[in-house]
This record gives structure tokens, sequence and C-alpha cells, in this order.
């Protein structure tokens, strides 16, 4: 049953993928047309972007002498995202978790059970741990503080696009344990679903946003079946 799940997976990510571009594309467009309404999830990304490479080098090089390599403690905290999504997947897998370890280098969590491999391997490519729980106090609706909510998506979300870069290559564990070609394409479906969540989210608000991706995606689904 395992083989045969892993041969369908292909077409199934396959037709994912597609359906996930077909939403990708306007959502783009949504943010372009409207771009002073994503100025503080903009702002926070710059903010980021300029702690994590431009002060952050400065401080850390002026501070050398004192053996302190790390300020901000982001390749840390990096190592600690990555460990902690493998483990927040698990446990949404009714997983046992066993160990958990994090250090500047290199960290590990050790886990079983019997669903959703593939799912908690590959979490620290795909969920936005710290970007989601975020962009929920948006479910408060607009309010005189929904910039900072913003302002914290962009800073977070920048945060894990990081992770993201820092951690992925044809050298991680994870990804050669479920396939680098099927991993490409679970990693994409993510990126392109993730990516419009949370640009029509600031526009249309969460519960606007999920109802319109799964509404469309359905639609589209069904204009990819020929005769329906």
């Amino acid at each position: 049953m395992k083989k045969v799940w892993n041969i369908i997976s292909y077409p199934v990510l396959a037709v994912l993928i597609v359906l996930a571009a077909l939403e990708f594309i306007p959502a783009v467009k949504v943010f372009f047309t409207h771009l002073n309404v994503y100025k503080w999830l903009l702002i926070g990304v710059g903010v980021f972007l300029i702690l994590c490479y431009v002060v952050r080098p400065l401080v850390r090089g002026r501070n050398s002498s004192t053996g302190d390599r790390d300020f901000f403690n982001i390749d840390w905290l990096s190592t600690f995202t990555h460990e902690l999504s493998h483990t927040i997947a698990g446990m949404l897998m009714l997983h046992n978790i066993h160990n958990f370890r994090a250090s500047i280098r290199e960290g590990e969590m050790q886990h079983s059970g019997k669903y959703g491999s593939t799912f908690i391997t590959l979490a620290p490519y795909t969920l936005l741990i710290y970007t989601f729980p975020v962009l929920l106090f948006r479910l408060m609706g607009q309010n005189a503080f929904i910039y900072i909510v913003d302002f914290l998506v962009g800073l977070t979300l920048a945060f894990h696009i990081r992770c993201f870069c820092t951690q992925t290559g044809f050298y991680q564990p994870d990804l050669k344990k479920v396939g680098l070609v099927k991993s490409a394409m679970y990693i994409s479906f993510w990126h392109l679903f993730n990516a419009s969540l949370i640009i029509l989210s600031i526009r249309k608000g969460v519960w606007g946003a999920i109802g319109y991706l799964f509404t469309n995606y359905w639609h589209d689904l069904l204009k990819l079946i020929p005769g329906v």
C-alpha cells in the first residue's frame, strides 16, 4: 500500500502544484495592484533584512574579540525553528516525541508513529510556524493595531525565508529521505499556497482568503477534468 501511494503521490502533487499556481498568479497581481495595503508587511521584511545583514555583521565584527559570533542568536534560532517545525508536525500527526535538541550548527528530533512521515520530514521547509500564528490575529478584524500584525507577519516571514535559503540543499538528509523530486514538488505546492494565503489574508481577511482559495481550487480542478 505504501508503494502504491508513493507512485500516486507524484500525479497528485503535480495537480496540486497546477491548482496552486493558477491562484498564485492572481494573488501576485493583487499584491502589486494594492502595494499600499502591504506597506507594513514590506516594512517588517525590510527591518529583518537590515537587522540580519547590516546591523548583525557590524556588531559581530566589533565583538569578535569577545567570542560573540552570533548576534541576535539567529543561527541558533534557525536550527531551533527547524527542529521545532519537525516537532509540531509530529505532534499534529499524533507521533510520540522522544528527543529534541538544537545547537548553532546541528539539531535533532526523534519521534515514532505511523502516519504523516512526509509532512513531518518536510515541515521545516513548508510550515511557517511563526508567521501563521501571527496572521491569526487578523481574525480580530481591522483595528488600530492591525499594522503591528502585518509588520510581524513580514518580520517572521523574512526569517522563515532565510531559514529555507540557508537550510535547503541537495545535501539535506530530510530531502534525501523523501526523495529530491518528490520533496521539490511537495515544497513547491506549499510555497505557492502559503504565499497566496498570506497575500489574500491581508487583502480579504483570513477566512475570506481561505474561502476564496479553496473555492477557486475546486473550480479550477473541475476545469482540468475533461467533460466536467
